[in-house]
């Protein structure tokens, strides 16, 4: 693919971020910003709703994952569960906004400011 996500897309790498919790799949997707959720039938979804995974959210095309465990960073096996649910998510083109998705609530990870 030439980036632009759909099917086959693979260009996906994971960072820490600045909250222990949540990891970024860096993924530079136009159509993943702001409210998205995983897209139902996915195994993302399916662990969304299993409760490994608290949130999914869209951020400037990359895809942000909180974990349950507030002030730790989730184990190397669950990240790596999750990056296989995350590449196999990215194969949905567009990825629904999550208000569109019945039976899901819009979540949204914020850190405050000090």
């Amino acid at each position: 693919m030439n980036g632009s996500g759909g099917q086959g897309y693979a260009r996906v790498h994971v960072e820490r971020t600045a909250t222990p919790e949540v990891v970024r799949w860096v993924c530079h997707r136009s159509d993943i910003d702001g409210d998205v959720g995983p897209p139902a039938g996915t195994r993302l979804a399916e662990l969304v709703a299993e409760g490994t995974v608290l949130a999914v959210v869209g951020r400037d095309g990359d895809v942000l994952v909180r974990f349950p465990d507030a002030g730790e960073s989730p184990p190397r096996a669950v990240v790596a569960a999750v990056n296989e649910a995350v590449v196999e998510a990215l194969t949905v083109d567009p990825w629904p906004a999550a208000d569109a998705q019945a039976g899901q609530s819009s979540v949204s990870i914020r850190r405050a400011v000090t």
